[in-house]
């Protein structure tokens, strides 16, 4: 028979494409940890702090859009983070102090590094023996600005240092930092210890610490001036963030109820 051929033609599909913008929540995780309060030669005694963890759930909503696209809206962050944390159970003493804590300055190498100095007062205190600079330059997350599509970029301050500590133009960085800075350090030195991150406490509830013999490092202001609003940026995830001037880390190692007076180091001091 006569061979015939049959020409058949396909016709694909048209390929669609849908885009897809997921927005992320902010993830916030505080986790906390508990430390044992120092031994102390007085008569004082102390019991394990209650361990208290919390933690926060976070949910991924997924938007979908198709061919549309959006500007981030400008929006200042804060972060509001309350932890209760019991303190050592011991009836303290109207005056307390912390002997042999010995003072650094951040200057010269750090002249934005207060908070990298205030970490390294209390780390050398229990006789970690490392430097402020290795502390602000090697185990602290930090980054420096930088500009994109005319936004000037930078850290968000809270998780991670802003600008460069070894630098004038520092900006600095919250008490979240500090704790990933010190677990740098322990991991990479393998040294079993940890920090307590107390941030929502009041004054009152951090002097059974330092009754107990714990240096307490906390974020205050320069000869305690009122904080004014600063610089603002964007984050690299699209976050308006806003830093707030007289920013200033401290150790606090005293405090004198019949005088109404706390003692502490600080790195900008004269006399440390």
């Amino acid at each position: 028979p006569q061979e015939t051929t049959t020409e058949v033609t396909t016709k694909m599909p048209q390929e669609t494409t849908t885009a897809v913008t997921t927005t992320m929540p902010q993830e916030t995780t505080i986790a906390v940890t508990t430390t044992m309060p120092q031994e102390t030669t007085t008569a004082v005694t102390t019991t394990t702090p209650q361990e208290t963890t919390a933690a926060v759930t976070t949910t991924t909503a997924q938007v979908t859009t198709t061919a549309v696209t959006t500007t981030p809206q400008e929006t200042t962050t804060t972060i509001a983070t309350t932890i209760v944390i019991q303190p050592p159970q011991i009836n303290i003493p109207n005056v307390a102090f912390i002997p042999n804590v010995k003072p650094l300055f951040q200057s010269p190498e750090l002249p934005s590094g207060c908070e990298a100095t205030g970490l390294t007062v209390a780390l050398n205190f229990y006789g970690f023996n490392v430097s402020k600079v290795d502390i602000a330059m090697k185990y602290m997350p930090k980054m420096d600005f930088y500009n994109s599509d005319g936004r000037l970029i930078g850290a968000d301050f809270i998780h991670t240092f802003a600008g460069d500590p070894s630098k004038d133009y520092g900006y600095g960085c919250y008490i979240p930092c500090l704790i990933r800075t010190a677990n740098s350090y322990f991991s990479s030195s393998d040294i079993n210890a940890s920090c307590v991150n107390l941030t929502g406490a009041n004054l009152d509830d951090l002097f059974p610490y330092v009754a107990a013999g714990t240096p307490v490092i906390l974020i205050s202001s320069p000869d305690l001036k009122i904080p004014v609003q600063g610089n603002s940026w964007y984050t690299e995830d699209g976050r308006y963030v806003t830093w707030q001037r007289n920013h200033h880390c401290m150790v606090l190692i005293g405090y004198n109820k019949n005088d109404n007076t706390v003692t502490v180091a600080d790195s900008m001091m004269d006399k440390g």
